[in-house]
């Protein structure tokens, strides 16, 4: 053996042994997620047309934002502080931190459905005060199954939160285009 099939040997050993660790659930939960984010925005904006399309972004635009808030003051924390825990330490800590998610979940719930049917009163021709209900519980949805996701990653339980993920974002693109298909 040259030294040169030596390094590509390595090279490949240390690619499969990459792939076959606990990063291959992470970038297979990834691929699932931005898969069917890009398929089902696609079908959506195809279907929906640009005016109205540009009406949900705009409206889902209030659940991205809470989530951002869930990200800097839970998640983003429990993923930097929570796997350097001691193993004692850490029911106590995720404790901690999934009571803390379901106290901020709820306020957010609050926060999207009062500011949607407050601003409907200022933009009535938008009919917000329809989607409050709608978007509050998306909101809701929609945190709690990303903290899940990310609790789970946390806990180096990468297989359960790309089971979540398939649960949660595969049937959104064959049910968009049952509705869609319903309605024309």
């Amino acid at each position: 053996m040259t030294a040169k099939d030596t390094l590509g040997e390595r090279i490949r050993n240390g690619l499969l042994q990459q792939l076959s660790g606990r990063e291959s659930w992470a970038l297979g939960d990834q691929a699932v997620v931005s898969g069917t984010n890009f398929l089902t925005n696609v079908m959506l904006a195809r279907f929906m047309g640009l005016t109205e399309f540009g009406v949900f972004a705009l409206a889902w635009m209030s659940v991205l934002f809470v989530n951002s808030i869930q990200i800097a003051l839970i998640v983003a924390p429990m993923m930097s502080v929570g796997p350097k825990q001691e193993e004692k330490d850490r029911p106590g800590y995720f404790g901690a931190v999934v009571f803390q998610e379901f106290v901020l979940v709820f306020f957010c719930f609050i926060l999207v459905f009062a500011a949607l049917k407050v601003s409907g009163g200022f933009f009535p021709h938008a009919e917000l005060r329809q989607l409050a209900l709608p978007l509050a519980v998306s909101a809701f949805a929609y945190q709690m199954q990303d903290f899940g996701r990310r609790y789970f990653f946390a806990t180096r339980q990468g297989r359960r939160a790309l089971a979540d993920d398939a649960l949660s974002y595969l049937p959104s693109f064959p049910s968009c285009f049952c509705f869609i298909a319903r309605a024309t």
